[in-house]
């Protein structure tokens, strides 16, 4: 699974394990499992939503939303995250606070999408957070985990 996050909108630079790469190295990384996933960006909101369904956050709480684009590398239809076999992933507030990814009914919420062999999909995933995590500027680590391989994120 390759694992990149966005440092700087426009900026064309990339964080992977520590290591600021440009666009360009970025292209031409192997992956790590059947996933290559870009953490586009993050943000935190009260609720999601497109033209038929709408999901809130309970009261008190936000949602992260983590807005990725993921691409199958396998050689078979794959979900991105499931309950046995996904990608797995979690964010961790000041070093011991838990919170993992919920499953909406929204479109592009990549917890129900299929992804076709060497296919590409544009979505993101949810974790509701309380407000305290998503008000903060304390440390919040997103980690993600498939088989053996495993990478960390600094999202703050």
């Amino acid at each position: 699974m390759k694992v990149l996050k966005n440092m700087t909108p426009n900026a064309g630079q990339w964080l992977m394990y520590g290591r600021i790469l440009t666009i360009e190295a970025v292209k031409s990384m192997a992956g790590m499992g059947n996933w290559e996933v870009v953490l586009d960006s993050f943000e935190f909101n009260q609720k999601v939503s497109d033209t038929y369904f709408s999901s809130s956050a309970d009261e008190g709480n936000k949602f992260l939303v983590l807005n990725y684009t993921v691409t199958n590398e396998g050689t078979e239809a794959d979900n991105f995250t499931s309950m046995i076999g996904g990608v797995e992933m979690k964010a961790i507030f000041k070093d011991k606070y838990e919170y993992k990814y919920t499953i909406t009914m929204i479109d592009q919420d990549l917890s129900k999408e299929s992804v076709k062999p060497l296919s590409s999909k544009t979505g993101f995933v949810v974790m509701e957070v309380p407000d305290e995590v998503a008000k903060s500027e304390d440390a919040l680590i997103l980690k993600l985990a498939k088989d053996k391989d495993n990478a960390t994120i600094n999202l703050r």
